[in-house]
């Protein structure tokens, strides 16, 4: 006498642990199916209204994935007396659900599998690959019902041969060939070519190599050989590249310390380091607080006249230590990175060729020599044969940027992200032309507005998008994008391996995750990973793991970023596992709420963080407008597409956001907003506000 659609939905929460094995893993369900199963008369939507989850337009409450099993059971001749009966599946139009699996189970037994998604969300080919992964899990299920859930393989063989091919190397090297040597070529070739320019001083490849030997010689005579490690402090100019080379020659190895880093800084650089000598100048020595055990070598008094411009006759053997580079350490304290002469060759000839350096090319020198992006910089261009412009000690404004890369003709630019988004502003309004073909960011995510509007502004024949810790060689992954090449996601992805590195997704149990789907990056490769932290075993042994997946003895890198990847072989960034924060309850992704802002036409740049209150911990939005910007109606449009836990608290208009001397956004000086005290406290009154 009834007719309607008798189904009920019961929510369940899945959670797999990889301790547990297959069998004991489908008992965990099937209690937790027999308990749900017990209340299965209370409708969902009673169950909805009574937990009042956050309700999102487009998305189901309580769960997003729906899963049906049933017997199909076979009807009976005369169900329908004197009519003949055929059954079609009708194809299905429309889900409510993100996902929705549906088995049946014949009368013979077998399984019918029926996978039905939300085109807004799935590509095919991605539902595709769930579904092969599921059918692949469920055969080691019945082969295997002991095997514990973290051994169950997430790969199949063609997939595994697809990631083999991505990791192959690509760009060749000389291993027998460092760094010196590559640039003393370049010297022997072209004598008369320019290789320096600062301001209004030009130095030749011969001149610069003739400088670093008399230089790399006194540093002999003065006790500098393989592993002594020699600090770095000059201003920017043909001094300071010709320190850096002088001490590689000399077989050392190099501490930059930029004079504009705090005091304090510099001195725990300069001591943890553990330095016997420091090139640096009369003025800039008394910045540093230094132990009398240290000699200080003063350029501007040393006579080098009677040293010959030779080459030194030094031993470098690729293992030795090139350089120390110290980067913030989650404890507060700095890390020094430890890098070899092979891993820098390497990456400097792999890098050259993935760039097409060639003699014609003019490169800007941007980054302070305190990052590690400032080596890959100078030597690249230098062991090409390319010109290098070194811009002055300050952090240059918009304007006298623009102005040398058009004076000085520069060909490859590249700067951080925070920094390029104020270049766009001044060569837009100016109409400028210039001459770079080829724009590099990095240091920092590559956020899609400013990838658009670099395309737009400048038109480049190519955007590279440069990736890399410090601890593998300065950029180990690079993403090249020319004219019409477009990008959807938030960020764009950080590229495919440079020179012979490999590239590992992997989950919490180090498994390989098949693509598309989110895990860890790892790094490994032969050459190409620092030697670890400089006196810290401990933290090296946390980040530097044995790789299972290479050969004996060798290391693979965990770099705490969150990728995945994509169907070209390249990997997206997805943000930093360390950079996730949790307010009320809920795992949040800055970079997502960034992405929103900077998706406003109004914001020209955008940073988000985290901050404790005495009310908790609070979202702050930190903005600079491109032009009229209202912050209380920003929040308003924020709200209608993140959930309220999402939208900052309070959005701070600045004129800049704060940049540390490399150019990257200096998140530590961001200013403290002003909060407001609560109201005082009133018991609520009566049943209803109770």
């Amino acid at each position: 006498a009834l007719l309607g659609f008798h189904v009920n939905t019961v929510v369940l929460a899945g959670r797999p642990q990889g301790r547990l094995s297959v069998r004991q893993w489908l008992g965990e369900v099937r209690a937790r199916l027999r308990r749900a199963q017990s209340h299965r008369t209370l409708p969902l939507e009673r169950l909805v209204e009574a937990l009042q989850p956050e309700r999102r337009l487009g998305q189901q409450p309580l769960f997003q994935i729906a899963f049906n099993y049933r017997h199909d059971e076979p009807l009976p001749a005369d169900w329908l007396p004197g009519l003949d009966t055929t059954f079609e599946r009708l194809p299905t139009r429309e889900i409510p659900f993100d996902l929705a699996l549906d088995a049946v189970r014949g009368a013979d037994g077998g399984l019918s599998i029926t996978v039905a998604w939300a085109e807004e969300l799935f590509e095919a080919a991605s539902v595709e690959r769930l579904v092969e992964g599921f059918v692949g899990l469920l055969e080691q299920f019945v082969a295997d019902p002991e095997r514990r859930l973290a051994e169950l393989d997430l790969l199949d063989a063609a997939q595994r041969t697809q990631l083999e091919d991505w990791n192959a190397c690509r760009q060749s090297h000389d291993p027998a060939r460092l760094l010196p040597e590559l640039i003393a070529e370049q010297a022997r070739r072209r004598p008369d070519a320019v290789a320096l320019v600062h301001g209004e001083t030009r130095l030749s490849y011969a001149e610069l190599e003739a400088r670093a030997n008399r230089l790399a010689r006194h540093l002999i005579a003065c006790g500098v050989g393989p592993e002594a490690r020699v600090g770095l402090c000059l201003e920017r100019g043909t001094a300071m590249i010709e320190g850096l080379l002088a001490i590689l020659k000399a077989g050392g190895a190099f501490v930059p310390l930029d004079p504009d880093y705090p005091r304090e800084r510099l001195a725990y650089m300069a001591e943890d380091s553990g330095l016997r000598w420091l090139l640096s100048t009369s003025e800039l020595r008394g910045r540093l607080p230094l132990s009398a055990e240290v000699e200080t070598l003063c350029l501007d008094a040393l006579d080098l006249g009677s040293h010959a411009a030779t080459p030194p006759a030094v031993a470098i053997h690729p293992q030795n230590l090139a350089y120390l580079i110290y980067t913030s350490g989650s404890t507060g304290r700095p890390k020094g990175v430890a890098v070899d002469h092979a891993g820098l060759s390497m990456h400097v000839q792999t890098i050259g060729r993935r760039y097409g350096m060639t003699a014609e090319d003019v490169e800007l020198h941007f980054a302070s020599i305190s990052f590690d992006g400032a080596v890959e910089r100078w030597a690249v261009p230098l062991a090409f044969g390319s010109r290098l412009v070194i811009r002055d000690q300050a952090l240059w404004s918009a304007e006298r940027t623009c102005e040398v890369l058009q004076k000085e003709g520069v060909t490859i630019a590249c700067f951080p992200p925070s920094y390029v988004g104020q270049l766009l502003d001044w060569i837009e309004a100016h109409d400028l032309t210039l001459l770079v073909r080829s724009w590099t960011l990095g240091g920092e995510a590559f956020t899609r507005e400013t990838y658009e509007r670099l395309q737009k502004v400048l038109r480049p024949k190519r955007i590279v998008n440069g990736y890399g810790p410090t601890e593998t060689v300065v950029t180990p992954l690079i993403w090249e994008a020319f004219p019409g090449t477009e990008l959807e996601a938030a960020y764009a992805p950080i590229g495919t391996p440079v020179g012979p590195r490999r590239l590992y997704v992997l989950d919490g149990e180090l498994n390989p995750l098949p693509l598309g789907v989110a895990g860890e990056l790892y790094i490994g490769g032969e050459v190409g990973l620092a030697r670890g932290y400089h006196q810290r075993p401990d933290l090296t042994a946390e980040r530097f793991l044995p790789d299972p997946f290479g050969a004996p003895g060798e290391r693979m890198y965990r770099t705490g970023d969150l990728v995945r990847w994509r169907d070209d072989g390249a990997l997206d960034y997805l943000g930093r596992l360390d950079q996730q924060v949790k307010i009320r309850g809920f795992r949040i992704e800055l970079g997502e709420i960034e992405s929103r802002l900077l998706a406003d036409p109004s914001v020209a740049e955008a940073a988000v963080i985290a901050r404790e209150t005495p009310s908790g911990k609070q979202l702050v939005g930190y903005l600079v407008a491109r032009g009229p910007l209202d912050p209380q109606q920003l929040r308003r449009q924020l709200a209608e597409a993140l959930p309220d836990y999402m939208v900052p608290a309070q959005l701070m208009l600045l004129e800049r956001l704060p940049l540390t001397p490399a150019g990257k956004l200096d998140r530590a000086a961001l200013p403290e907003p002003q909060w407001q005290a609560q109201g005082d406290y009133e018991a609520p009154q009566g049943d209803s506000e109770r």
